[in-house]
């Protein structure tokens, strides 16, 4: 069947990204995919929101504003406790064990893990953030507590991304009370009940809880190991023994909604997602160890990150990459790339970045220097 449609200049340069990543052998590929992942949860989320499935909401009022949050540092008030406990039980610590949930084992890689693997096997630029993985380990670990033998992926998708939501919503009011700028956002990544709609549930289900394709799961939580399927007809979501740990660790913004904090992950989840990085997750070290090394070097700005990059790996920019030589990469997937990999460095506080107007600077940690020094 032959359809031809208008693309957007936006729609298109998304296209061309997702080409790059090779998993798609071709751009019908990755269009009907698309159209099958939006077509799943137009199917799963009823018009009124509600989960197909799951009682309808009673109708009721519109509910009061939420209370304004105090000033930075100060403890919230009840009011403000009140307004957003609701958008937080999905995804709150409500056990401290493991028992009785089901695991799937996790994937080791090859002996000895390489280090040093290219741009364009680097995680897709647009997984860019950890605790979105981190909220749908959480979310998954208390769906279990219901459905021990696993969550089937469609479900837990739309389930967890629509109570993402709201969970996104408290986020940008904890980013105005901090007044955090985009590179240091609570809220980056998360979909929000305000604007983009069935958009960015989508995107927020495919690229941080998980999507079957060609009998994988894509996601980032699956990509560093944090969670898998089973192998029956219509798989199951599981964590993995890493994920299941991971979701028991506190966390200071989904666990302490009394006297919120200003970090995405406390040093306990950042020293065990290291951990495992290093010994599990040959893609991500290789991305650290090539920007901590560029920036070591003077390539401190994405410009000349990006041409420390070519450098490395002997990469030449082309308008349009050929499949067929590897050597090429387009800038826009490059950059891609690039900024993804900082920006999940960031969440493990292993660089920094700096704005002077438009221009960006980066500065590598004292943490990164020792995740370095640990890496062959």
């Amino acid at each position: 069947m032959l359809i031809c449609f208008d693309s957007s200049a936006e729609a298109k340069k998304a296209l061309d990204a997702l080409l790059e990543t090779k998993e798609f052998k071709d751009v019908s590929e990755a269009v009907c995919m698309a159209l099958v992942n939006y077509e799943a949860m137009h199917r799963t989320i009823g018009k009124s929101g509600a989960v197909i499935g799951e009682p309808a909401p009673t109708p009721r009022p519109p509910a009061p504003k939420p209370a304004p949050i105090p000033v930075a540092g100060a403890p919230a008030d009840a009011a403000f406790v009140a307004s957003w406990k609701e958008a937080l039980e999905p995804f709150s610590l409500t056990v401290s064990t493991l028992e009785g949930i089901e695991t799937v084992p996790l994937a080791e890689p090859p002996k000895p893990i390489t280090t040093n693997l290219p741009p364009k096997d680097w995680f897709f630029g647009q997984l860019n953030r950890f605790l979105p993985a981190k909220a749908t380990c959480r979310a998954l670990l208390n769906m279990e507590r219901q459905n021990p033998k696993g969550v089937l992926v469609s479900d837990a998708s739309s389930k967890i991304a629509f109570a993402a939501c709201r969970l996104g919503d408290y986020l940008r009011e904890l980013d105005t009370r901090f007044n955090f700028n985009r590179d240091y956002s609570l809220a980056a990544a998360f979909p929000s009940t305000e604007y983009h709609g069935a958009e960015s549930r989508i995107r927020f289900g495919n690229q941080f809880v998980g999507n079957i394709k060609q009998g994988q799961l894509t996601g980032l939580p699956a990509g560093i190991g944090l969670l898998g399927h089973d192998a029956s007809k219509d798989p199951r979501l599981l964590l993995t023994p890493t994920g299941a740990q991971f979701a028991l660790l506190p966390n200071p913004l989904l666990d302490d909604l009394s006297s919120p904090g200003r970090d995405k992950l406390s040093e306990a989840e950042i020293r065990f997602l290291l951990d495992h990085i290093r010994k599990h997750v040959p893609a991500e070290i290789s991305a650290y160890v090539a920007i901590i090394d560029g920036i070591k070097e003077k390539a401190n700005t994405p410009e000349k990150l990006d041409e420390y990059l070519c450098r490395r790996f002997t990469l030449q920019v082309v308008e349009k990459a050929d499949p067929k030589k590897p050597e090429q990469i387009t800038k826009t997937f490059l950059s891609t790339q690039r900024t993804g990999a900082v920006s999940r460095m960031a969440d493990l506080n292993l660089l920094w970045r700096q704005r002077q107007g438009l221009n960006v600077s980066y500065s590598v940690s004292h943490p990164a220097e020792v995740f370095r020094s640990e890496i062959q």
